[in-house]
């Protein structure tokens, strides 16, 4: 018997970005981001066609920056940690 593995929904929205159905990789259906950027699920017909037209199948683009990330790498973390909160003023920019 053949184990199916079962995957997250696809779902993209009106500025082309695509996420899926784990926790914090798109907005959760409640909020206020779900409908103003109007995400959805991305149908099969629409998958085939961002497959024609760009030669890939869409991905949830968290899912894939975590597997471009080699293996052992620090997680991302504030890169403010390890200071006092003196030093965690942004310098002003000097125009001319």
């Amino acid at each position: 018997m053949k184990t199916k593995i079962k995957r997250p929904t696809l779902l993209w929205n009106d500025r082309c970005q695509t996420g899926c159905g784990l926790p914090g990789h798109a907005p959760f259906r409640v909020m206020y981001t779900w409908s103003w950027e109007r995400w959805k699920k991305i149908t099969p017909k629409e998958v085939a066609e961002c497959e024609r037209e760009l030669g890939s199948a869409p991905v949830c683009e968290v899912c894939a920056a975590i597997e471009r990330r080699p293996q052992g790498d620090a997680p991302i973390t504030d890169s403010f940690e390890g200071t006092s909160p003196g030093q965690r003023e942004v310098p002003a920019t000097v125009f001319p």
